[in-house]
């Protein structure tokens, strides 16, 4: 039942909400996995196994896709491919690529490819910068507030 709420309870709360709430909410998403609403990709197109490899965010390539947990990821070569297809939720981020400190906090919102960090042999992506700085403060407590409430929090997304 929560699951066919949410949109409707973020929309009534940013119309009672004051601005700056509002602005915190314009990063809530309804997905269980982040995918690009113009390409319908999962986390923007970039590879995941990038982050890994190479140490930053690396855009796919058209033609190396593979589909897992209901989204298309995308890859620069046919190696990060089959890296991701052999163990992706060793290089897929955490949360589905939700932000992990909006995760701690018990929100969802959606993580930027392009602001994350790599702790524990994890991907971690944050909806900005802020967010990344906070988390870097006590990456322990966030990471094990956010765990806590993923379950929660997947639940009532859609798939």
């Amino acid at each position: 039942m929560l699951r066919r709420l949410l949109p409707a309870l973020v929309t009534v709360a940013a119309l009672v909400a004051p601005a700056a709430a509002v602005e915190r909410m314009a990063g809530v998403t309804t997905e269980r996995v982040v995918v690009d609403a113009m390409t319908g990709l999962a986390i923007g197109g970039y590879d995941p196994v990038a982050y890994f490899e190479q140490g930053k965010a690396v855009e796919g390539r058209d033609g190396f896709e593979a589909t897992w947990d209901g989204a298309i990821w995308r890859f620069a070569n046919a190696g990060d491919r089959d890296a991701f297809k052999d163990t992706p939720d060793l290089y897929a981020p955490q949360y589905g690529g939700h932000c992990v400190t909006s995760a701690a906090k018990g929100v969802p919102a959606e993580g930027d490819p392009l602001i994350f960090a790599i702790a524990g042999g994890r991907l971690y992506l944050f909806r900005g910068e802020t967010e990344r700085q906070e988390w870097l403060k006590a990456p322990e407590r966030l990471t094990s507030a956010a765990e806590a409430n993923w379950p929660r929090i997947r639940e009532a997304l859609p798939e």
